[in-house]
């Protein structure tokens, strides 16, 4: 696939724990031409540390964030979604970054459908940033495997989404890269 001519300043922020998004933010950079930033974590991921996090409700400290997002047009916003809620440490930079947001927007490559999880992210993001996302996609790794399979939260974490998987997401990916034309 050809790249999109840049019509506007792009830069994605992303978190990834297990690469899946790393992989997503990567794609959508090659193809829009954009800047790629990666939020890293101060702290090497453990369970213990992520649950202490994940129940008290407390965001990890970040590496500084070097792009400035009121330098761009969109920022686009790449993480997993952790039972109903951003990944803690893309909250952490949103905290940060959030009053520099003019236009951003929200993709995740999380798990799989759970009713009420569109709702509470926009709720989050526009707490997090005080304002809403131009734009909101979840693409779904349980859509990937096999329908017994889709609803095991072992099954559906530990899978390697690849790049030729993203097939699956054609017409999400196709509106997603028309945000931006």
């Amino acid at each position: 696939m050809k790249t999109l001519e840049k019509i506007m300043k792009t830069l994605i922020l992303y978190y990834s724990r297990n690469g899946n998004n790393r992989m997503l933010a990567n794609y959508l950079a090659e193809k829009l031409d954009a800047d790629i930033e990666e939020i890293r974590p101060k702290h090497k991921f453990r369970l213990l540390g992520f649950l202490t996090d994940f129940f008290r409700n407390r965001d990890p400290d970040i590496y500084p964030i070097s792009s400035a997002p009121k330098n761009y047009d969109h920022v686009l916003i790449i993480a997993p979604i952790f039972d109903l809620a951003i990944a803690h440490p893309m909250r952490t930079a949103l905290g940060q970054v959030g009053p520099e947001l003019d236009t951003y927007s929200f993709i995740s490559l999380c798990g799989y459908y759970r009713d009420g999880q569109a709702s509470h992210i926009l709720e989050e993001l526009q707490t997090l940033t005080g304002k809403p996302p131009a734009h909101i996609q979840e693409l779904w790794v349980g859509e990937l495997l096999p329908e017994d399979k889709r609803e095991n939260v072992m099954a559906v974490g530990g899978h390697n989404v690849t790049e030729s998987e993203l097939g699956i997401y054609g017409n999400k990916i196709t509106q997603i890269l028309q945000w931006f034309a």
